[in-house]
C-alpha cells in the first residue's frame, strides 16, 4: 500500500475497493482487493492483497481513512468484481487455503 496515495492523484483516476473474508479449507483468510480505473487510460490489473485479521483494521484505521478525502478518488464499492468473479473464486480460495505457507493467520 506504499503508492496507494500517488495512484489515484493522476487527474481521472478512481481506486476501488473491497474487503473480503474468504473460507477455504476450513480457514478463513481476508483479502483487500482493488483496481484503479483511469478515464484516459485502461483499467489497472486486479490488486489482490492477502492479509491477517489485523491487517484489514490497520488499512481501514490508518492508510484508508487518510486517503479517502473529500475528492473521492477512493472508494469502497466491490462491484467491479462481477467481471472478474469467475477467476477470483479460484485464486482467492487457493490463496486462502495455502495461507498457512506465507503466514496468514487468524
Amino acid at each position: 500500500m506504499e503508492h496507494l496515495d500517488h495512484w489515484p492523484a493522476t487527474p481521472g483516476s478512481l481506486f476501488h475497493h473491497v474487503f473480503l473474508h474468504i473460507e477455504s479449507f476450513g480457514r478463513v483468510a481476508p483479502f483487500l482487493i482493488g483496481r484503479l480505473d483511469n478515464e484516459e487510460r485502461a483499467t489497472s490489473p486486479l490488486m489482490i492483497r492477502p492479509l491477517s485479521h489485523t491487517g484489514v483494521r490497520i488499512h481501514k484505521a490508518t492508510t484508508l481513512d487518510e486517503l479517502y478525502g473529500p475528492d473521492g478518488k477512493i472508494r469502497e464499492d466491490g462491484t467491479f468484481l462481477n467481471e472478474h468473479q469467475d477467476v477470483l473464486d479460484l485464486i482467492l480460495a487457493h490463496t486462502a487455503g495455502e495461507g498457512i505457507r506465507f503466514g496468514l493467520r487468524s
